[in-house]
């Protein structure tokens, strides 16, 4: 069993892949820019990018004109004094394309921006009741289908939580986060089917999990510390060991210039290993992100050092253990980063908001997805079946949601047998009445029935799934959209009996 070093050990392993990107492109959205949302707003199959900023209040929209090159920005204007700070981009409106949801620091509340061909326009506020959101999180916490917004208020020590209906805001209510709460993330921690919330305390120096308990209303459960010399500001959550649970990633720093890391807690199911400090290799990281950037099949991470002004890409050794981070220059003071293929090469590049320049950078992944391998594979090996092998699923095409090329593929099945996908938000670990395999997915399961067939004489059974209409058995199909993960199993009888594949599980970019 791995031991957890203390606060001063600084973990170092030769990374196996290089996570590194090549040179950046700067565009410039306005004074002070703060959040970043990545999405296909014109809906023309790659990623555009949004960025809040300052003197007048806005958000600037930025058109991805193939290869990762974007043009504007045409901006929209919020009202003033706001303060614009985190966005989300998600279909919050259920009309098939993405819009923005903004938080509002000086007016208390977040504002809605629908998207009408491509076209922004702001709707009315929510109030949050508190004080200074700077965070936001997108998560669908009540099980109605649609995606629910959760703000961290640094003033007062809360999150509240906007319940969503059909694009229209409502304040669910607002719960203890912590003193000084900064980031939040949103993951099934505790893989009990709904969608809990993390968030960073950094004032008591803590982590803290909020256990949905049901229809979005949060308890608190498990209270980490990060240590008593550093505090922890920007938050995110990725499976870092491939063990099927969520871990959680802080960007910490102290004092003392020697503390800037990269402090990750294990979710071992019902306890937290960690913390495990990563060097960031500068100085007050801010923001941190994750993806596969070297396309080897696990996560690694990406934080802005806003004091040192630059971005740091550790490579994840497989294990959920980082190596020395591979650092990349930016403008003055680096702040929010998000990941996401802007090329269309299949692998996560990355844009940097640089407060104090007042611009936002975008640097390509010098690696290149060229259609390999998609997804995770989890809950495995699977029970054998009357071939005396279990069933493996894996993916191919791209990962990335705008492409919608997903392809996914059973092999060593029974011949001749009925197969059909399912997928879920969640992952599971059943077996039930009648099957000779386990169910790996939790939740609300949607079942592929408009895709039954039967397997091939060579064992295998492959579909491409249609990301704009995930089948759900409660709000109807479902588009997916960067960010989203989501986990498929193939299902297959077996004689008398049924029997599964092991699970995939794919983060969408």
């Amino acid at each position: 069993m791995r031991t957890a070093f203390t606060l001063l050990s600084t973990l170092s392993f030769a990374a196996l892949a290089s996570a590194q990107f090549g040179g950046a492109t700067t565009y410039a959205p306005g004074t002070r820019p703060s959040g970043i949302a990545l999405a296909d707003f014109d809906g023309d199959g790659d990623v555009d990018m949004a960025v809040t900023s300052d003197a007048p209040d806005k958000i600037a929209v930025f058109t991805n004109m193939g290869a990762g090159t974007f043009s504007g920005p045409v901006m929209v204007l919020l009202g003033a004094g706001t303060s614009p700070q985190a966005l989300m981009a998600r279909d919050f409106d259920g009309d098939g394309d993405i819009d923005l949801a903004v938080s509002l620091k000086n007016a208390n509340a977040v504002q809605m921006v629908t998207n009408v061909g491509g076209a922004f326009f702001p709707g009315a506020m929510t109030s949050i009741a508190g004080d200074e959101p700077r965070s936001m999180v997108a998560a669908d916490l009540d099980g109605d289908g649609d995606m629910d917004l959760v703000t961290s208020n640094r003033k007062t020590d809360n999150v509240s939580v906007l319940r969503n209906s059909g694009g229209s805001l409502s304040l669910l209510g607002t719960f203890g986060a912590g003193s000084g709460p900064r980031k939040l993330t949103a993951a099934d921690f505790d893989l009990d089917g709904d969608v809990d919330i993390a968030v960073s305390s950094h004032d008591d120096r803590t982590l803290r999990v909020l256990n949905n308990t049901g229809g979005g209303n949060l308890v608190l459960g498990m209270t980490l510390s990060v240590g008593s010399q550093i505090r922890p500001d920007g938050l995110t959550s990725a499976d870092l060991n491939a063990d099927g649970r969520m871990d959680l990633i802080a960007a910490t720093s102290g004092n003392n210039a020697g503390l800037m890391f990269a402090t990750v807690f294990l979710n071992m199911g019902g306890s937290w290993m960690g913390p495990f400090n990563y060097a960031s290799g500068g100085m007050n990281p801010d923001s941190v992100a994750a993806a596969d950037l070297d396309l080897d099949g696990d996560i690694d991470l990406v934080l802005s050092n806003q004091d040192s002004n630059t971005v740091a890409a550790l490579s994840n050794s497989g294990s959920g253990t980082f190596g020395a981070p591979a650092l990349s220059m930016t403008g003055s003071r680096p702040g929010d980063v998000r990941l996401a293929d802007l090329d269309g090469n299949s692998s996560p590049d990355l844009a940097v908001a640089d407060r104090d320049s007042n611009d936002v950078m975008v640097f390509l992944n010098s690696n290149s997805g060229g259609g390999g391998n998609v997804g995770t594979n989890y809950c495995g090996p699977a029970n054998a079946n009357s071939t005396g092998m279990g069933a493996q699923l894996a993916g191919s095409g791209s990962a990335v949601a705008a492409m919608n090329n997903l392809t996914l593929t059973g092999t060593q099945m029974p011949a001749g047998q009925f197969a059909m996908f399912l997928n879920s938000p969640t992952q599971g670990f059943t077996q039930p009445p009648g099957s000779q395999g386990n169910l790996c997915l939790g939740g609300q399961i949607g079942r592929h029935t408009a895709q039954i067939g039967q397997v091939a004489m060579d064992g295998s059974f492959s579909r491409t799934i249609d990301l704009t209409s995930l089948p759900r058995p409660v709000g109807g199909p479902h588009s997916v959209v960067a960010g989203e993960t989501w986990n498929f199993q193939l299902w297959f009888r077996d004689g008398s009996f049924s029997n599964f594949t092991d699970g995939l599980s794919i983060t969408f970019l």
